[in-house]
């Protein structure tokens, strides 16, 4: 396979041009869209492990050169976070992007191979750069940090985690970036024997001034928002409960809600949450609650005006008047919007991914047999 020269940048991308793609592939060398496939569709780098840096002392990062990425159109690709079947015993989580047609599919990360009847192993993480030039990759239980840029080969190393530490959120600027840190107890990288307590910490992208916001602490990041605010959840107990907390200083501002999954609207002053299977919406500030249907999964639209809802159909729901309207009415999970608002990203039916124009509510296969679909994510 050809390796393709990258020149300068990071996981918070610098969109890319498709010519970038092709020059890359080199023809023999473009990805199967067999969902078994194990084959990297280029060299993956492995990150070099940096020295573990105190509170308050910057660690010097040793960063890989960074590859430039030609500018890429917006939305022109689906992030797709897939479990993918190896052999009778062993599976793998694998990260792909695919146009919304169906074409250029090519994947860019993989994790750990892990067998088919342990529990699900933390081993990838993958989020979009806010800017959708780079995706961003965590992996393996030491949480070694790379960014892919779309229009390149391979991973360019950020840092390497000395601690344990999981859920990186990024700020919006791309210069920092938000984790735990496991502390107390052994760590065991499997769901389920998780330690309940840690350290809230938060570093700059290179890795560097790795500084402890809230210690022993039970607050996950989930994501990071404007006005320099990270929403945090808390799952030690039967319930998940959500809270603000600033940076910094790390004040905790409760939320006073409970449920599995919380997103707060694009412009901040909203928070859709799902709990036992009902969707809600409230002020961040506080107030009424307002229930928005049933829905398993959920995805705010750019303009933070209406929110698409997954479950036993696929609804997108005006969030001012509560007002509904079907878009399917077969089960949908994890719908994504495309970022100008037009379109739809959605799994119907096990590993068959669709998209949809939510005017014409017609949805379009773009690619069948996926094995498991664990995110889905648009190209910002």
């Amino acid at each position: 396979m050809k390796a393709c020269v990258r020149t300068p940048i990071r996981l918070v991308v610098a969109p890319l041009l498709i010519s970038i793609l092709s020059a890359c592939s080199g023809g023999a060398g473009s990805p199967s869209l067999d969902p078994n496939s194990s084959s990297s569709a280029g060299p993956v780098a492995s990150a070099t492990p940096e020295p573990k840096a105190t509170v308050g002392v910057t660690a010097t990062p040793t960063p890989a050169p960074k590859a430039t990425a030609a500018p890429a159109t917006h939305g022109e690709y689906l992030l797709v976070l897939r479990m993918v079947t190896l052999t009778e015993v062993t599976r793998q989580p694998q990260a792909w992007v695919i146009r919304p047609d169906g074409s250029k599919a090519r994947k860019i990360a993989e994790g750990g191979v892990e067998g088919m009847n342990s529990p699900p192993i933390y081993n990838l993480d993958v989020v979009w750069s806010h800017n959708g030039s780079e995706v961003h990759v965590s992996k393996g239980c030491d949480s070694h940090l790379s960014d892919v840029a779309v229009g390149g080969w391979g991973e360019t190393p950020i840092a390497g985690m000395t601690d344990k530490t999981q859920d990186f959120a990024w700020s919006e600027d791309e210069g920092d970036v938000a984790y735990f840190r496991y502390t107390g107890e052994a760590f065991i990288c499997m769901q389920g024997t998780l330690p309940t307590t840690h350290d809230l910490m938060i570093m700059k992208a290179d890795g560097s001034a790795r500084t402890v916001v809230l210690r022993d602490t039970p607050w996950y990041p989930t994501s990071w928002l404007a006005g320099r605010r990270i929403l945090v959840r808390d799952h030690a107990g039967s319930e998940t409960t959500w809270a603000l907390v600033g940076f910094p200083g790390g004040a905790v501002t409760p939320l006073g809600i409970d449920g599995d999954t919380a997103k707060v609207s694009p412009d901040g002053t909203l928070v859709a949450f799902l709990q036992v299977g009902n969707l809600k919406v409230r002020a961040v500030s506080g107030g009424p609650v307002s229930s928005l249907g049933t829905a398993n999964s959920f995805a705010w639209s750019p303009d933070g005006t209406m929110i698409a809802a997954a479950g036993s159909t696929l609804r997108i729901v005006t969030v001012a008047t509560g007002a509904s309207r079907t878009m399917s009415t077969r089960p949908a999970a994890r719908p994504a919007w495309a970022p100008d608002g037009k379109s739809l990203a959605f799994e119907m039916g096990t590993g068959d991914v669709y998209v949809m124009n939510v005017k014409a509510a017609s949805p379009t296969l773009v690619v069948s047999g996926w094995g498991t679909i664990l995110d889905l994510q648009w190209q910002p």
